[in-house]
């Protein structure tokens, strides 16, 4: 073992206050193309006090006015996108900068900013939070004076209704509140929702048959519904079929576009889904059964016209009980968020069930598990690592018969700062990587640097490792290198620190600052006697996987210098050593006593 310790809070508590500070303008992520969509009509229509022109505006002070406004992008189905151009016009006397804004509400919507090259810089609104963003470049606008570079972009994951606010500051305005914007998508007009999203029809014994309902519901609080259709697509496996008969009061025939049904506000109707197999599952290679898969679509009058609900079952020999998942979160979350999941839901053979099992379906390098065990009802699960999650569940009855097949359920992790860095690593020699403790596993560090060359030890060489307060790593988790002001998100921050095996370590930068390069490394502190660990770096920019840097295997006390991560391209540069492979730095020195 080597002398060289730390506490289980490592850096958290022994914390120095930094006096040093790097006072910087940060911009907002970039990414290449042209804008779509001409903004000179919208600067036509920017709002003019009646009987003026642009050039006699009233005498006063400056006043930012915003057009249009509110942006109401209407209906978009998911995963599509839209950008609508807007006009910044100081209405006012005197002049007026445009410094920072604020967006908040649904992560759908996008403020974006279109240089005269066409450059581009975006940045996703927080659900959450209010923090400034501070432009690099300030907009200053004379009266009468205005400006097209900005757009609102909206690019739903879902379709359900979202809001948003986005406000701009300034200094010489009189607006308070000055810019603000509202956003609105998918929202307005007739409203449904599904309830499950998704049917488990679970096993049934071939011959006979079971159902399950799913409930449509107005959610408009004061427009009716109209439904013309519910149907399965072409494709569906035989033994589904659907009854919407229980869409009408007292039963009635299915909808249809000559004969619709139509729900008043707040009103619900039940559509019950049957399957009856004909044949039993066939079995896969490892011997699960294969699911009788179909697709029901139900079609309204609702802004998103068509809704489709996924529907599964299995031809059995005899009565199993059925799995059913639910995770508290949903099926989209941030990195490092901690799912709640739910088997309690599931449907016994009988009156009980005796056990459940959860397994996991994790992207490479992660090793989370259940807690407080994969058998447990209820377990929690801390989804660290970024990409995809399949969650499965199996039950057991009281005489101990399976459930029919796993429920599954998909779980997209994708980071949300401009700026998110993963560090994991395989260590051969530890048996048991995802245990914790002190020294339960090898520790590796990731550092995120500034190049500026501030060492704690000037005699040390110019690389930054180390250096205070440009090098970010578990003993300087928070460093302020940008604006003073600790409300303004401009700093990059730890988010995880792991010192007892496999990883993830995790550091995000809000609003990188344009023009700037940052250095990427990894230390490897201590092996704790389990031997070389092979890491691997991962850089996401604006949730996108943008670099992966891996198969390079560390010895006890060595730094890798991975690469330079450049902005606003968000290009990954790799460092290369003098033999054109990694650059690794043998018993690297830090500033930290050794015995």
């Amino acid at each position: 073992m080597h002398g060289r310790q730390r506490s289980g809070g490592r850096g958290r508590a022994q914390r120095l206050a930094l006096g040093l500070c790097a006072c910087v303008w940060l911009g907002v992520g970039c990414s290449g193309g042209d804008a779509e969509a001409d903004a000179s009509d919208v600067a036509e229509a920017a709002d003019v006090p009646d009987g003026t022109d642009a050039a006699d505006d009233a005498v006063g002070p400056g006043l930012l006015v915003v057009s249009p406004n509110p942006v109401d992008f209407g209906f978009l189905a998911p995963e599509s996108a839209s950008e609508v151009p807007l006009v910044l016009r100081n209405a006012g006397g005197q002049p007026i900068t445009v410094t920072s804004y604020t967006l908040t509400g649904s992560s759908a919507f996008t403020l974006i900013r279109v240089d005269t090259d066409g450059a581009r810089t975006e940045r996703n609104a927080s659900p959450t939070t209010a923090k400034p963003v501070e432009l690099h470049l300030p907009v200053a606008l004379a009266p009468g004076e205005s400006t097209d570079e900005f757009r609102v972009g909206f690019h739903p994951h879902t379709p359900d209704g979202a809001q948003g606010t986005l406000r701009f500051l300034t200094a010489g305005s009189s607006g308070d509140p000055e810019g603000v914007v509202e956003l609105r998508g998918n929202l307005g007009g007739p409203c449904i929702t599904l309830s499950p999203a998704s049917l488990e029809l679970g096993g049934a014994v071939v011959g006979t048959q079971v159902e399950r309902e799913l409930e449509l519901s107005n959610c408009s609080e004061d427009l009716p519904l109209t439904i013309s259709s519910v149907s399965l697509l072409p494709g569906a496996a035989p033994g589904f079929s659907v009854d919407a008969a229980g869409l009408t009061p007292g039963g009635g025939a299915a909808p249809s576009a000559e004969a619709p049904v139509v729900l008043a506000p707040g009103v619900s109707g039940v559509v019950v889904v049957r399957y009856q197999p004909t044949t039993l599952s066939a079995t896969d290679a490892t011997g699960e059964l294969v699911p009788d898969l179909g697709t029901l679509r139900v079609v309204t009058d609702a802004g998103i016209a068509n809704r489709d609900v996924p529907l599964r079952g299995f031809g059995v020999a005899s009565e199993c009980p059925i799995a059913v998942i639910r995770i508290q979160e949903g099926a989209e979350v941030p990195p490092q968020t901690r799912l709640h999941l739910d088997g309690l839901q599931s449907i016994p053979v009988g009156s009980s069930l005796k056990r459940f099992e959860w397994s996991v379906e994790q992207p490479d390098g992660s090793v989370s598990g259940f807690l407080p065990s994969f058998r447990a009802p209820q377990p929690t699960f801390e989804a660290n690592v970024a990409g995809e999650y399949l969650v499965r569940l199996r039950v057991f009855d009281a005489q101990d018969n399976p459930s029919c097949g796993d429920a599954v359920a998909q779980v997209q992790v994708t980071p949300d700062a401009a700026v998110h860095i993963e560090l994991l690593w395989d260590t051969p020699g530890d048996p048991d990587q995802s245990d914790e403790g002190p020294e339960a596993g090898a520790d590796l560090d990731l550092h995120f640097a500034l190049s500026a060359p501030d060492r704690l030890d000037p005699t040390a060489g110019t690389e930054p490792w180390f250096g205070m307060p440009h090098d970010s790593y578990w003993y300087n988790a928070d460093p302020n290198w940008g604006d003073l002001d600790p409300a303004i998100d401009d700093n990059p921050h730890v988010d995880r620190d792991d010192t007892d095996g496999a990883g993830p370590e995790i550091i995000n930068l809000a609003q990188p600052e344009e023009g700037k390069n940052y250095r990427l490394g990894v230390h490897y502190w201590s092996d704790h006697d389990f031997g070389p660990s092979t890491a691997t770096v991962r850089v996401y920019v604006h949730g996108a996987l943008q670099a992966e840097l891996n198969g390079v295997t560390l010895e006890d006390r060595e730094l890798w210098d991975v690469g330079t991560l450049h902005w606003p391209s968000g290009e990954v540069t790799p460092t290369t050593g003098t033999d054109g492979g990694p650059k690794i730095t043998p018993d690297y020195p830090t500033p930290f006593p050794t015995d």
